[in-house]
């Protein structure tokens, strides 16, 4: 039941959402602005695991019945939410460096491989290294961090981002004690009281508010339909995700409370999906910037070999 639910969460919205792009918004945008289309219908059909277990935690059902189901549901859901990034990466590594791109991809599946068959084994030989009731030695808390250190400056060396390392390696580690609560108890105060705070303010930073109030073209001065295309896929996205959360449970005899409520935890939003938006901003930012440099390129030299 829960891959059920994780797959229609994410592949539901997704089709929908990516159908009326194709079908509709596309009559009323360039194509660079339905690519853009494209990816934010992606992002928000995602669903991560770690926004989930932060709302569960918050709504004090994070060990309940229905807590688990949906963090079961979520785990599903990580595994397509892994599979868009890395072919958003990979769409940015051909663009701008052809050469290199089956490189980088051959790269981060070695270290995929490495992960699952070598560091994984050895963080359950850890745990049955550690005596029942006995917390894991600090040594190997702060080797498995360092570990993450290095794997988020590896993936971002062979052209993937930073975060990928992580995440794969956090999907790796065994939850629960004596492991998993080990390394959380070890960086949670950090991590909650430093680094998410700065992280939000930096990309509340990015914002521009003004954006959001005005909805005119500044050329013509008629209404952006890109900001109107934006928002029908963000509602598109977010009831059939809704939909689709809803009806697996109803199917396998959950009560409807609990299907809704099921549904309206899967669609929250969080601190990750500011990383998601923040990450595709740069890579677009990036792309425009290399798209431009190349056609000034080109010109250039059609100039001089003109001349």
């Amino acid at each position: 039941n829960a891959t059920n639910i994780g797959s229609i969460a994410i592949m539901a919205p997704f089709l929908c959402s990516m159908a009326v792009v194709h079908f509709h918004s596309i009559k009323y945008l360039d194509i660079g602005q339905a690519t853009k289309l494209g990816v934010i219908s992606g992002l928000f059909s995602m669903t991560p695991f770690s926004t989930i277990c932060t709302v569960l935690s918050d709504l004090k059902i994070l060990n309940s019945e229905l807590g688990r189901l949906a963090q079961s549901s979520t785990l599903v859901t990580e595994v397509f939410n892994l599979f868009l990034i890395t072919i958003l990466t990979f769409s940015k590594i051909v663009f701008q460096e052809p050469s290199r791109a089956w490189f980088s991809l051959a790269a981060a599946v070695f270290f995929v491989l490495l992960v699952v068959f070598i560091i994984r084994p050895a963080m359950f030989w850890i745990i049955k290294q550690t005596p029942e009731g006995s917390p894991v030695s600090d040594h190997y808390v702060y080797c498995i961090l360092i570990l993450v250190l290095l794997s988020s400056y590896a993936t971002h060396r062979i052209g993937f981002f930073a975060l990928f390392g992580p995440c794969v390696l956090g999907l790796a580690t065994p939850e629960g004690p004596p492991l998993g609560t080990a390394i959380t108890k070890k960086i949670d105060t950090f991590v909650n009281w430093v680094l998410v705070p700065a992280f939000v303010t930096t990309c509340a930073m990015r914002v521009d508010l003004r954006d959001f109030m005005n909805w005119t073209e500044k050329v013509n001065g008629g209404v952006d339909e890109f900001m109107v295309q934006t928002l029908i896929i963000i509602v598109v996205t977010s009831v059939v995700k809704v939909v689709a959360c809803t009806l697996p449970p109803l199917y396998s005899n959950m009560p409807l409370n609990d299907s809704v409520s099921l549904a309206l935890i899967m669609n929250c939003k969080g601190v990750v999906e500011m990383a998601g938006y923040s990450m595709v901003r740069d890579v677009m930012v990036s792309i425009l910037f290399h798209s431009s440099h190349k056609s000034n390129a080109h010109s250039i030299l059609g100039h001089k070999s003109s001349i």
